[in-house]
């Protein structure tokens, strides 16, 4: 069943022209074909402060506990990874990412330096959402088996909800 919540402002700053006003709130999602791989749906809504015109933009569906991990970030390691969502939400490749082209095509990874690596596999070539997949930090400098794991049953999971859909 999809679970719907929101954000604090404060959890994901935003990078667009018009981010002041920017705001994050929970779009309702269809109650039939949920689906049960456990995605949260975030709408975010930019409004253009000199004609106070609604840009829609790409909402965020969180896989799993992903919000939750990026939650979890240091402040500053937080803010980045808002940023660069929101302009995966705008249309607009995020700073310093990568392909992931070994779990398959489109999945790519946020990598945030902070004193520590943090990282965010997402999937953004669809034009209904960003789905993010796994938040993690990462301890070395090859990406752990087990997140890799935990993004492939999620992108796989997606696959079939999408597919059950008509996506």
């Amino acid at each position: 069943m999809c679970q719907i919540g929101t954000l604090d402002v404060h959890d994901v700053p935003h990078a667009s022209p018009f981010s002041r006003y920017a705001l994050l709130f929970p779009m309702p999602v269809p109650a039939a074909g949920a689906p049960s791989c456990g995605l949260e749906v975030h709408q975010a809504l930019a409004f253009d402060p000199k004609t106070d015109i609604e840009l829609s933009v790409k909402p965020i569906v969180w896989c799993g506990d992903s919000l939750d991990r990026i939650r979890d970030f240091p402040e500053p390691a937080r803010r980045k990874v808002g940023q660069q969502l929101n302009r995966l939400q705008h249309g607009q490749e995020p700073h310093d990412w990568k392909p992931m082209q070994a779990m398959g095509p489109g999945v790519c990874e946020i990598r945030v330096h902070q004193p520590s690596e943090y990282r965010v596999i997402f999937v953004a070539k669809f034009a209904e959402s960003v789905y993010v997949l796994h938040a993690f930090a990462k301890k070395s400098r090859k990406t752990a088996r087990r997140d890799v794991a935990i993004a492939a049953m999620r992108l796989s999971a997606l696959a079939e909800v999408r597919r059950r859909q008509n996506l």
